[in-house]
This record gives structure tokens, C-alpha cells and sequence, in this order.
């Protein structure tokens, strides 16, 4: 799975669960459900975006000979594609 996939299933439900909860505080318990669609809709927008630009860091890498690989970050949570060419690692945020 591309991680332009795996943002805009994650970002899709981050943010439907998000803006339920807001619409829901915002509209006195009858907004949820729209909140919720737009959440989800700008979550997995936001997600689809951020994981094509990493998905194509990779594919850059890899046709200048370097090697790439995802690493998710435990400690701040953070996930980034580091790449590593033939002479020095260079890592792209």
C-alpha cells in the first residue's frame, strides 16, 4: 500500500472522528454527522497530500541510485522518508 493511500485512510478517519466530536459540540448534538463528513473529507484531502509528496521523495531517491526507506519516528511520532546515497545519508523531512 502507497502512503498516499495510507494518508488518506488514516487522515480520513482522523478527521472524521474530529470533526464529529467538534460538530457535535458546535451544533448542541445535531451537527456530528456534518462535521464528520467535512472532517473526514479535509482530513483525507491533507492526508492524500502529504503521502504523495513522501511516496514521490522515494521514487526521487531511488532514481538517483540512493536507497530510501520509510521510518516512523517513536519518540515524537513523526514519519519520514530517509535516504541514503552511495556517499553521505540525507534525510528528507
Amino acid at each position: 500500500m502507497s502512503n498516499k493511500t495510507k494518508g488518506g485512510l488514516i487522515g480520513g478517519s482522523g478527521g472524521a472522528a474530529l470533526g464529529a466530536i467538534i460538530g457535535s459540540v458546535a451544533g448542541k448534538g445535531k451537527g456530528a454527522a456534518i462535521g464528520g463528513a467535512i472532517g473526514a473529507a479535509v482530513g483525507a484531502g491533507a492526508g492524500i497530500l502529504i503521502g504523495n509528496k513522501m511516496d514521490k521523495a522515494r521514487e526521487a531517491a531511488r532514481r538517483a541510485n540512493a536507497d530510501a526507506e520509510v521510518i516512523k519516528d517513536d519518540k515524537t511520532g513523526l514519519t519520514y522518508v530517509k535516504v541514503t546515497f552511495p556517499s553521505a545519508p540525507l534525510d528528507v523531512l
